[in-house]
């Protein structure tokens, strides 16, 4: 394997775990911060839910973008979207915003068909 494809796999395992990262510190810390805004545990459990969700459904929309407009600017685009609703989930002040932010996380996080599909792109077959 080349060296330019060992740099291209490294972008994009370092894509992944930052995407795995910011999800895992926000889970342990979700249920405590949701309760100081009031929630309810089946209100927590559906916030937990609806990143994943988010992230099913955006997933074949970003496997057709990535396709049209290139791997690359649709990684950027969820990793961009993703860090956004990061910053802005910590920011939240209600838990309609909580369920908001926690929805743009779950599909810029649905960008990890992309980069399955960029590995693929990148590694020779044999």
């Amino acid at each position: 394997m080349e060296s330019s494809s060992l740099k291209r796999l490294g972008v994009l395992m370092a894509t992944v775990f930052v995407d795995m990262i910011g999800y895992l510190i926000v889970l342990p810390t979700l249920p405590f911060y949701a309760q100081r805004l009031g929630a309810r545990p089946v209100v927590i459990t559906m916030m937990i839910s609806c990143f994943f969700l988010a992230q099913l459904l955006t997933a074949p929309l970003w496997g057709r973008l990535s396709d049209r407009y290139g791997r690359r600017p649709a990684l950027l685009a969820g990793l961009i979207s993703s860090a956004v609703a990061f910053a802005l989930f910590g920011l939240a002040n209600s838990i309609w915003l909580l369920f908001l932010f926690r929805m743009v996380q779950g599909a810029g996080g649905g960008t990890t068909g992309v980069v399955q599909a960029y590995v693929s792109d990148s590694v020779p077959p044999d």
